[in-house]
């Protein structure tokens, strides 16, 4: 398990403002990231918020999304450290313009999401992709072989994304965490640590893809799949593959053997989508692609959100206790 860092800074947010400790780590990680750009020096602490600098810092955020998370967690530590109300203000102010401008992006219309064309086209290109990539194992002997190169290992990594997205919803960058684990292996780590895996289940008969450690596990919780006995027979391959240069039972993992931080699988999708299709789609992408072939029959995005602020109520209020299927 990696160690976690700024729990000083966690800690003391959430005993002042009596927040949750995952509100209260995203504002700890957010304050470490504008300490970091703005290269202060030493220590961190809540102090170097209180400086005309830090306001200026943040209305130069380019981005509006990182504009609006970045001061938002930047007023959680001016109000942690009791600041004046001056200083508050004036991040605060910054905020709800960023805020302001968030929300007049979300609902300006259409906006590039990394691909171009038909989504239902290449969300069925992305799920035929397996395909391809196993054409390219077999070509290559894989299978075959004793001996294996890291670009083997990294084809066969590749093989089993594909194979994950083809056959289940794409999710985040969870899958850096991805590992084979048989009963007994999970059983050899604490109740706490077995909550916070991912992991790919060899049970007798039905092998299971388990989720546990993701952005909104809080609120999905532990979600399992039956893994079909065709995936099973290509992910028992693969593993057996995999487990002889890393033991542990990792899916995806670094030339130094070392599991993938999500950053790092991030850059080898892109890599390998650029190898594949041509083309350097992320994880991100993928995801739009997938959302945008599932809606391709929906009304515009703008109308939905107008039409849940007009009827003051949710989209998922409206769709589970008002929507006829016609």
């Amino acid at each position: 398990m990696l160690k976690q860092k700024n729990n000083h800074i966690t800690d003391r947010i959430q005993e002042v403002l009596q927040v949750k400790r995952a509100s209260a780590r995203a504002y700890a990680s957010q304050i470490r990231r504008l300490f970091t750009e703005m290269k202060r020096p030493g220590e961190l602490k809540l102090s170097f918020l209180d400086s005309d600098a830090v306001v200026n810092h943040l209305k130069n955020i380019s981005n509006v999304a990182r504009r609006k998370n970045m001061s938002a967690a930047a007023l959680a530590g001016t109000r942690t450290a009791k600041m004046s109300q001056a200083r508050q203000n004036s991040i605060r102010l910054v905020m709800m313009s960023a805020d302001a401008d968030y929300k007049r992006f979300m609902t300006s219309g259409i906006r590039n999401k990394g691909f171009t064309g038909s989504a239902d086209k290449l969300w069925k290109e992305l799920k035929a992709l397996h395909r391809k990539v196993g054409r390219v194992l077999t070509a290559r002997g894989v299978f075959k072989r004793s001996d294996h190169t890291y670009a083997d290992m990294q084809a066969l990594q590749f093989f089993v994304y594909c194979k994950l997205i083809s056959h289940y919803e794409p999710r985040r960058l969870e899958y850096s965490s991805l590992r084979f684990l048989t009963p007994e292996k999970l059983g050899l780590f604490s109740a706490a640590e077995q909550k916070s895996m991912n992991y790919i289940m060899q049970g007798s008969p039905k092998w299971k893809l388990v989720w546990q450690n993701y952005k909104t596990a809080r609120t999905y919780g532990t979600q399992t799949y039956d893994i079909p006995s065709g995936l099973k027979t290509t992910l028992r391959r693969v593993r057996a593959i995999l487990e002889k240069r890393v033991p542990a039972g990792w899916v995806f993992f670094t030339k130094n053997n070392r599991v993938m931080s999500r950053s790092t699988f991030s850059k080898f999708l892109k890599d390998n989508f650029k190898t594949y299709m041509g083309k350097a789609y992320t994880q991100n992408t993928v995801r739009s692609i997938r959302v945008s072939a599932l809606f391709k029959d929906s009304v515009p995005t703008k109308q939905l959100l107008a039409t849940q602020s007009g009827m003051g109520s949710k989209l998922e209020t409206l769709a589970l206790n008002y929507r006829v299927p016609q």
